[in-house]
This record gives structure tokens, sequence and C-alpha cells, in this order.
């Protein structure tokens, strides 16, 4: 009885000196966060997870979904304190009334983000004065057009006596002729010295999309697909335009010299990646990623003397450009779910910071990363592994330091396949790459686009297919029933919408293309 009763006495002692540290655990005020599936996942465990949430008083509740939930959530109001969404979509849902101003809360609680956030990004989440989102910033640049620089040496082309792009040290200019003859040598004349005929020059994927795939050929013709532009008031889809239909005349010369991949058109992304990586073609259009990838993933063990260098290619008239992705990649919102909104703002505005941004992107210094004499990071062994595993840096679309970014993706690597990647990293950096803009970027879509835009850029793809296949001849009557059945099926429906919206928000005068 007296040890049951020692028992007792002690457990109460023990409870009794863990009160203190219950009571400050239950004080800790809580965070949620909704994010936007980024390929990450959400362990508030891992060192640097729990030293942000330490450094702000703070537990962060993280939800990761998709798209779809998270606009689910918006139908219910069953939303987070904090959520993502991707690109501009935040301004379809701003008159839900659940997203917060926050004009405010910035003056009082985000000056961090004020002043690392550019006026350009802020211009896109900003909505008859008041800003509803907080921008996650990137580089305008991602696509790049890809050509063998070995064929290119082995067919005699001498791509030093071309201009770079400035502020470039190897995406050079090159013309739409010269192109032409580059694409005739990598498909007839032997550029693997093989002895065979069983390379072609252009082979990348069309299937879901020509706006990729052709993409530095629209763009010697003065446009890319998707986009709108404007032309003495009036605003076109390049889909409509005598540019659109000449660079598709082109594209068919092409395909009548056999100078393109025959199955280009049916290819799925990774069966384009196959074709490259083992020497089927020459050139490619593709994410900026996309060369240091496919050497990644086998290439030079298939082709130890592969080597790539990007172009810009100019058209006659002195046209070129590579497509404006646009600086605004996600957003961030604080939903009138928070109770504590200036907490919200108080988290946001930390991870913005040096610090946030570092603990975030890197993990802990000495543990997760080193810096060197330059500043510059390198992951250590655990760090790789969270980095790779994808717990490391599960909030990076919180923090909005696109300077800090670029800096530590610049550092030179030993290892030469993520060298590569760097390489191919810092040409998103580059700030005077020729670019083509959408007037409408940051409008949010519209209703007619909604409900017509599948069955329009349906037909976009598949008679820009068959015109440049042949399929269908690209002459005077069926480029007009084209245009006519564009109009019919709620193409001219959709530009007048994005017109009419984008007068009523930034107070222009446009008039839609005839």
């Amino acid at each position: 009885m007296k040890q049951k009763l020692a028992c007792f006495a002690l457990t109460l002692v023990v409870l009794m000196t863990m009160l203190p540290a219950l009571a400050a655990a239950e004080d800790v005020p809580t965070i949620s966060v909704m994010l936007i599936d980024n390929g990450r996942s959400w362990d508030p465990t891992v060192s640097n997870n729990a030293a942000i949430q330490e450094n702000l008083g703070v537990k962060l509740d993280v939800t990761i979904v998709d798209k779809d939930t998270m606009t689910l959530g918006f139908a219910s109001g069953e939303l987070a304190d904090i959520i993502t969404l991707p690109e501009l979509m935040y301004a379809e849902f701003v008159n839900t009334g659940y997203l917060l101003p926050l004009n405010d809360l910035l003056e009082s609680n985000g000056q961090q983000l004020l002043d690392c956030t550019t006026d350009e990004a802020w211009s896109f989440t900003t909505i008859d004065g008041e800003i509803y989102a907080i921008p996650y910033e990137n580089n305008n640049v991602k696509y790049f057009t890809y050509i063998r620089q070995d064929w290119l040496e082995n067919i005699g082309f001498d791509l030093g006596k071309h201009e770079l792009v400035e502020g470039s040290t190897d995406v050079y200019y090159i013309t739409l002729d010269e192109y032409a003859e580059i694409l005739k040598e990598f498909t007839y004349g032997d550029p693997d010295g093989n002895g065979k005929n069983d390379t072609f020059g252009l082979s990348t994927y069309a299937k879901s999309s020509n706006e990729i795939s052709f993409m530095a050929v629209f763009g010697a013709f003065g446009g890319l697909m998707t986009q709108y532009y404007e032309i003495d008031g009036a605003v076109y889809p390049f889909e409509v335009t005598d540019a659109y239909r000449a660079a598709l005349e082109w594209l068919h010369t092409q395909w009548e010299a056999g100078t393109i991949d025959p199955e280009i058109f049916i290819l799925e992304q990774d069966q384009a990646y196959a074709n490259m990586m083992n020497g089927r073609s020459g050139s490619m259009v593709g994410w900026w990623s996309t060369g240091y990838e496919m050497i990644r993933d086998g290439m030079w063990d298939l082709q130890p003397e592969a080597q790539w260098c990007t172009v810009e290619i100019v058209g006659a008239d002195g046209s070129v450009g590579m497509k404006d992705n646009g600086r605004v990649t996600s957003t961030i919102s604080i939903t009138t779910s928070c109770e504590d909104p200036e907490l919200a703002m108080d988290v946001l505005n930390y991870l913005s910071t040096d610090e946030g941004w570092w603990l975030i992107r890197y993990g802990v210094e000495g543990e997760h990363y080193t810096l060197d004499d330059d500043g510059y990071p390198t992951r250590t062994e655990a760090g790789t592994e969270l980095f790779q595993g994808m717990v490391l840096d599960t909030l990076y679309t919180l923090t909005n330091r696109i300077e800090v970014e670029n800096f530590a993706n610049s550092a030179p690597q030993k290892d030469v396949k993520m060298e590569i990647r760097r390489s191919m990293l810092v040409h998103q950096f580059l700030t005077e790459a020729p670019l083509y803009t959408d007037v409408f970027y940051g409008i949010a879509q519209t209703q007619e686009d909604m409900v017509f835009g599948v069955d329009v850029n349906n037909l976009i793809e598949m008679r820009g297919m068959q015109f440049i296949t042949g399929e269908v001849e690209l002459n005077d009557e069926n480029w007009a029933a084209y245009i006519e059945q564009w109009k019919n099926m709620g193409g001219a429906e959709i530009l007048s919408s994005y017109v009419e919206r984008c007068n009523e928000l930034r107070d222009t005068e446009y008039v839609a293309g005839e």
C-alpha cells in the first residue's frame, strides 16, 4: 500500500512539473495552410520546418491538395487561413468574398513582402486598387530551342560566328534560313556519322500541343500560339493572323522536305525525349531543364559525344522571341476564415526574409547545406536526401525572394551533370531575352472561354496539324473557312470577352480584331 502511495505521489509530482510545458504547448497559436500540390509532402518534424515554427512561435498545420479540392473549398467555405493558387487563378475567386483584401495588413505587418516584391508582380494581384494575393515570382523565360551542338560541328556549321542573346554565354541567334539548312543537313547529311539515314532535323512532341513543338518557328514569324496581340488598337489571337498562316506554310515546306519526324503529331513527351536521347533528332523545343534531364537520365550512356546549345530563330523581317511565361507562377492569399489575419501576415512576412527563405529552400546551415566564401550554397548529403525526397522545401511557394533564388541557383557545380543543369537554369535569368507577351496576361479566364475554349482550341490544333502535313491544303479558300469556323465555334466571343474584361480592369480602349 505504501509503495502504491509512493508511486502515486511520484506520478503527481511529474505531472505537476509537466503542466507548465503542456500549457505552453496548448498556448502556441496555429495557422492553417492549404498548398496546391507541388510534389512535396509536409513533415513538421524535419529540423528546418521545426526551426521555422519555433522562430515564428506558431504551429503550422499544412495540407497539400490538388486544384479541384481547393475549388471545392471555395464552394463549401472550408478554407485554411492561408491558401495558395496556381498562376493568377485567385482572380476567379475574388467575388466569392473569401479572399481578404491585404492592403492594410501589408502596410502594418508585411513590410518585408512589400520591399521584396516587384511592382510588376503586385500589378497582377491587384483588382480595383485592392491587393487580394501575394505573388510568388519566378523567371519569365522557361522554354528554349535545343540543338545538338556536336551535330552542328559535324555538318560544318560555325555557331561561334553568331550573335549571343545579351547576357548569355550560350544562347545564339540564327536565321530562319539557316535553321532550314540545319534541318536539311540533320536529316540527310548523316550528322551522327553512322552512315545511316536515320535522323531528323526536328522531332519533338506535338500530340497535345503545337504551341510548344513549333514555338521557335512561330516566334520567327511574329508571335506565338495561345497569345493575343494588339495591333493599332485592335486585339487578335495569333492563330488567326497572316503571320500564323505564313508560319504554317513554312512548316508545311519542311514537312514536304522530310526534315520533320513524321511521328511528331502522335508522340507523347516521354517518347519524344527517348527519340532525342537515342539520337533520332537534332533539335527540339523544351522546358528549361529538358537538356539536363535527358543527360541525367542516360543520354551520355547512349551517345557519349552529345552536346547541347540553345538558339533563338530570327525571321526574315527580324521577328524573334520565346514565350513569356509570366512573372507570377502562383499566389498566396489570406482567407476570411482566418481568425488572426495579423499573425497570418506575420508568418508570410517572416518566410520572405533572408532567414525564412534559406530555412525553407536549403534547410539548416551546417546540417543541410554549407556556404562557400562567395556565399554560394552546397547541399550536404543529408540536405540532398531530404531535397530529393521532396520534404525539405515544401513551403517554397510561400517565400517570394526571386533575387536570392537566382543567386543561389547560379552557384557553380563540381558535378558535370549538375553544372549542365545550372547553366540551363541560368538561362531563365536573361533579362534581355526576346519575349512575346500575351496582352491579356493576368486576366482571369472568362466565362466564354470556359464554355467555348476546349472546342476552339481543338479546332486550332487539328487544323494546324492538317495544314502542316498537307492533309488540308493551305490555300485562300481553306484558310477563310478555318477563320469562319473559328468564329462560329466561339472564338470571336472568347476574344470579345477578354477585350471587354481588359478594358474594364486596365482602363484600355481595345477593340476585338475582325
